[in-house]
């Protein structure tokens, strides 16, 4: 599940990210880290795994979501 967060104190580590959304750094996903989606509104996106989506205990000024983040796959072959 996704999360934004307006964030505009300069580029949020994971460790601010999960102070804003009220959960451990352990339940964000690392690999997603965090990523910088509207730099006008310093609005930046992260992720948490479903199980853990549910503990998001923020739902504070500059906190929105939980939003899908549904797979993205090819449709049908790739082709030469």
């Amino acid at each position: 599940m996704l999360y934004t967060i307006s964030f505009d104190r300069g580029e949020p580590t994971l460790a601010d990210a999960s102070r804003l959304l009220g959960v451990e750094e352990s339940q964000l996903d690392v690999a997603f880290g965090v990523r910088l989606i509207d730099p006008n509104k310093h609005l930046y996106a992260v992720q948490a795994r479903d199980a853990e989506a549910s503990q998001v205990k923020s739902k504070g000024s500059g906190v929105q979501g939980p939003f899908s983040n549904p797979g993205i796959s090819d449709f049908g072959p790739p082709k030469a």
